[in-house]
């Protein structure tokens, strides 16, 4: 099947990026793509190591059904994607999201230290389980590690205050520390998605609190449907207004795109775009033309779990893997 028009295939920027991925990123050329259109794409399977796989097994999935009606009996989508994603008292929301980037994002490497060795290249592929109220978390970042070799893993838990983080290849947690009152605030925020601007979104994004904040400002309507895997989707789209930072710099507006389950009205798939002007002048080659900086969250699962004693553990860095 030849790829959709709105899609341009990237090539692996090395041999283990060919290796370590089964599916090429893409950057899409056109922003948002037409109501209806299929968008092809090919579904990588997050394999994770058996920290993660504890997360899921034997936890039942809990669907988010919107059965209100306005106006003569139809669904109002707005609504319907505001309550799929609301915090809900006495549940632990659990998402896995696949993070797929265009040529102009960089992801960073893990290392011991500037001399030290090379554990992994971050993908953006993340798993996650929280509560609102109150805050409570964990989070599990994975790696393409530089050769063979189980893939690394980073895993962070945050509770009452107290920030936790555990790497893979290490014995020992990496790090424990109690956040002061106003790091706690600033903390709690930004992981709710409480921020002043939405157009530096990134990998380290909860696509979720972005989804939520997009709602909340009124920023996204519904505009046609469209096909993800097999799967019927209904279309929100939205602009984030450019801004200037605290240093003088413009950064452009970010478009979104958020794509959510046409029964349950869930998130499917979240992708901003955001085009940067050429600047003909720039001494940085990449900056003489127009770049568009494209970032896609494919949700892979999305299920709210009962919080009871079992799953509970699943918000604990210790209870996690069983220790």
């Amino acid at each position: 099947m030849s790829p959709s028009p709105d899609l341009t295939p990237l090539l692996p920027d090395d041999a283990q990026r060919t290796v370590r991925r089964d599916a090429l990123v893409a950057e899409l050329r056109r922003t948002p793509s037409a109501p209806g259109r299929q968008v092809a794409s090919t579904r990588r399977q997050l394999v994770r190591g058996g920290l993660v796989a504890a997360g899921a097994v034997g936890l039942g999935l809990v669907g988010t059904t919107v059965t209100g009606t306005i106006g003569g009996g139809s669904v109002d989508l707005v609504d319907s994607a505001r309550a799929a994603v609301a915090p809900a008292r006495g549940t632990i929301l659990h998402v896995l999201v696949r993070y797929e980037h265009g040529p102009y994002t960089t992801m960073g490497r893990i290392s011991d230290g500037p001399d030290g060795p090379v554990r992994g290249t971050m993908t953006g592929d993340v798993e996650r389980w929280s509560t609102d109220a109150p805050l409570r978390l964990r989070e599990v970042w994975f790696l393409d590690p530089p050769g063979d070799g189980p893939q690394p893993t980073i895993t962070t838990a945050y509770a009452d205050g107290v920030l936790r983080e555990r790497q893979s290849w290490r014995s020992r947690d990496a790090g424990r520390r109690r956040l002061t009152g106003s790091e706690r605030r600033r903390y709690e925020r930004l992981a709710r998605g409480r921020t002043a601007g939405l157009s530096g979104v990134g990998a380290s994004t909860d696509p979720v609190a972005v989804i939520r904040v997009l709602l909340d400002r009124g920023r996204l309507r519904e505009d046609g449907r469209a096909t993800v895997h097999g799967r019927d989707a209904q279309r929100l789209v939205g602009r984030e207004p450019g801004y200037v930072d605290g240093g003088g710099t413009w950064s452009p507006p970010v478009d979104f795109e958020v794509l959510v389950d046409a029964e349950t009205h869930a998130p499917v798939r979240v992708t901003t775009t955001q085009v940067l002007a050429a600047r003909p002048d720039d001494p940085e080659p990449a900056a003489r033309r127009e770049r568009r900086i494209v970032n896609r969250w494919t949700f892979e699962r999305f299920e709210r779990l009962p919080m009871n004693d079992d799953t509970a553990r699943l918000l604990t860095l210790d209870g996690a893997d069983g220790r």
